[in-house]
């Protein structure tokens, strides 16, 4: 079975049929906002890159025209209607008015339902917790991997607070929801928390980092720094004391065992994550994105986006975290969330962490 196999129609799709049918939609505010996802505007390619990632982004066609775009899912060609045998590239009528009425987000029309250039990606929340294996969070597991499907994820993980889930009771909620579950978990540590996979069980010392980055490298697994701005970000947002915390921060001795940060916390403030963005353009590591789902307001507000649509086990996710090939999108806006200094790797986005 693979879940991220199933796909909804595109924007283009969904803007095909508003446009057919302008009365769908109640209020003029509604349209616009589909109209103004379709005209934005497009970048243009830039001519360092090599020719297979240009094709994956979709400049594959002539020089001048690049294709539409397609927000989370970068630059890639529209599909005319009828091109799905099964929906007629038509979008669900049921998910258009849940939008329409803020039910659901826009994302929610993103994935298409027939193959693209840039099928090869995923959504990934890289940080959930569920009840009772963390004590502070009040999701049920079955019930946060439906509402994270339904926003528009490829997969989720499960990083419960210094406890493990058994991989065949994480199957069995994958298979019935039909979404890729990835177990992992967040231990606490003396320098901060941090997100571990390929733990097999938590064994006692775990607390010292270093206890922790033995254990977990040794099975081949990886660590990314969750929330990095706890304890560490600067009291007043004057420069000289936010470089100060931040050259701080990256003498935390957790940096030398961890291969990423989060950047983009779906709990954390602006000035938090722009913080955790900031440290990592200082430690030259890679930033990655995980809601800290402990409710049901938390779910889908962020994810990682992932070049490639192979992941479906801890192994998968530790190869693609060690090739680098992601970054963190603020799912309510369809952007990157940039690491400050270093040029975006969703194409559709100019925004960075530091706001320019």
């Amino acid at each position: 079975m693979n879940p991220t196999n199933t796909r909804r129609p595109t924007i283009g799709a969904a803007l095909a049929a508003l446009h057919a049918d302008r009365d769908f939609f109640p209020t003029d505010p509604q349209r616009q906002l589909y109209e103004t996802l379709l005209s934005a505007p497009r970048p243009a390619p830039d001519p360092t890159q090599d020719a297979d990632r240009l094709t994956l982004l979709g400049y594959g066609g002539a020089k001048d025209s690049p294709p539409p775009i397609s927000p989370l899912r970068g630059e890639m060609p529209q599909p005319a209607l009828g091109s799905d045998p099964g929906t007629g590239g038509q979008p669900d009528p049921r998910t258009l008015q849940s939008i329409a009425n803020g039910v659901l987000p826009w994302h929610s029309l993103i994935t298409p339902n027939i193959p693209h250039q840039l099928d090869a990606c995923m959504l990934i929340d890289l940080h959930n917790h569920t009840w009772p294996r963390s004590h502070d969070s009040v999701l049920d597991p079955k019930d946060l991997a439906i509402r994270a499907k339904e926003a528009g994820l490829d997969a989720i993980s499960f990083t419960e607070h210094d406890a493990l889930w058994p991989h065949a009771e994480v199957q069995k909620i994958a298979e019935e929801v039909g979404i890729v579950i990835i177990p992992g978990c967040e231990v606490s540590t003396d320098p901060g928390h941090i997100l571990a996979w390929g733990m097999e069980k938590y064994v006692f010392g775990m607390h010292r980092v270093e206890r922790l980055a033995e254990h977990v490298h040794e099975r081949g697994g990886v660590l990314v720094f969750a929330h990095p701005y706890r304890r560490q970000i600067a009291w007043k947002d004057n420069p000289e004391d936010w470089e100060i915390a931040v050259q701080r921060a990256a003498d935390n001795n957790a940096m030398d065992h961890v291969i990423a940060l989060e950047i983009l916390n779906g709990r954390g403030k602006e000035r938090e994550n722009r913080f955790s963005a900031d440290l990592a353009a200082a430690s030259g590591m890679n930033g990655t994105a995980g809601t800290d789902s402990h409710a049901v307001h938390d779910i889908g507000k962020v994810a990682t986006w992932f070049e490639t649509d192979s992941i479906e086990t801890w192994q998968d996710l530790v190869r693609e975290l060690k090739a680098g090939n992601f970054c963190a999108v603020d799912m309510a806006t369809g952007e990157e969330f940039a690491v400050p200094s270093r040029p975006p790797k969703f194409m559709i986005v100019g925004a960075t962490a530091s706001g320019s």
